[in-house]
């Protein structure tokens, strides 16, 4: 009789035709693609996105591969109908890769143990699927810091010499407030045009509501805080990120980062 075969050692069969299958293009080796980092655990979904824009900057700055976009990246992943959402499997984000044209990709994680942040990153070629390098940092510290520890992770990743972060004894850090009431807004739109008027700000429990009018629109998003970094929803595929500064003024990127605006209050109650 024929030996059993067992599960693990039979591979699941793609049983679109040719024709509809997503088609790989011509591959570009300098080119480098960043995936969202999974958040695992009790870690917030909404640390992911500034995380993984850090990561895209610092490769860019780095000079060593040109870096694909993340709006780029899901129009083309989604012109061929794939879905990125669920996508962790070495195979499937190779398959992504291949899609996008990419000779590189990052990928990782990050979760929260405690009171420590654990990153990991890796980086793998998408011509042979294997993991080129893998760089993990550890981080006890408020959400803002994760991003220097990114930093510091694409730097070992890519091979380049990184400085012993300083370690310092000093007492827990506090989010900062955000202050209820109105803010006057201003910003510049992805196409560089400025626009302005005004944004209120209500606070419900842990949740920030934000009602923005600009010339005769209004749209609304809420938003939580995480140490000094507030992350609004507000119905776009990207959230608003604000930074809140020392003097109550909230500094925000939009529209993946392309986009700018500053909140600075009027009254504060």
């Amino acid at each position: 009789m024929p030996a059993e075969t067992k599960p693990a050692d039979v591979k699941p069969v793609n049983t679109k035709p040719p024709e509809e299958r997503p088609k790989a293009v011509k591959r570009i080796d300098t080119m480098l693609a960043v995936f969202d980092l999974e958040t695992k655990g009790k870690v917030d979904n909404d640390i992911s996105y500034p995380l993984s824009e850090s990561i895209r900057r610092e490769v860019v700055k780095s000079g060593k591969y040109e870096v694909i976009d993340r709006g780029n990246m899901n129009k083309i992943l989604g012109e061929q109908k794939f879905q990125l959402s669920g996508c962790a499997a070495g195979e499937c984000i190779v398959e992504a890769g291949q899609l996008l044209g990419v000779g590189k990709i990052i990928t990782g994680s990050v979760s929260l143990v405690g009171k420590t942040y654990y990153l990991s990153l890796s980086l793998i070629n998408v011509e042979t699927g294997k993991i080129e390098d893998v760089s993990e940092d550890e981080c006890k510290c408020e959400v803002d810091d994760l991003i220097k520890s990114s930093k510091r992770l694409v730097k070992k990743l890519l091979g380049e010499s990184v400085p012993e972060p300083q370690i310092s004894v000093k007492p827990e850090l506090k989010s900062r407030e955000v202050a209820e009431g109105e803010y006057y807004v201003s910003g510049k739109n992805p196409n560089g045009s400025s626009y302005s008027g005004s944004v209120s700000i209500s606070r419900n429990g842990d949740m920030f509501r934000l009602v923005w009018r600009i010339s005769m629109n209004v749209y609304t998003g809420t938003g939580q805080l995480r140490g000094n970094i507030l992350t609004v929803n507000w119905g776009a595929a990207d959230p608003v990120i604000y930074t809140v500064q020392e003097d109550g003024i909230l500094a925000g990127t939009w529209a993946g980062g392309t986009a700018t605006e500053i909140l600075t209050p009027k009254n504060i109650k």
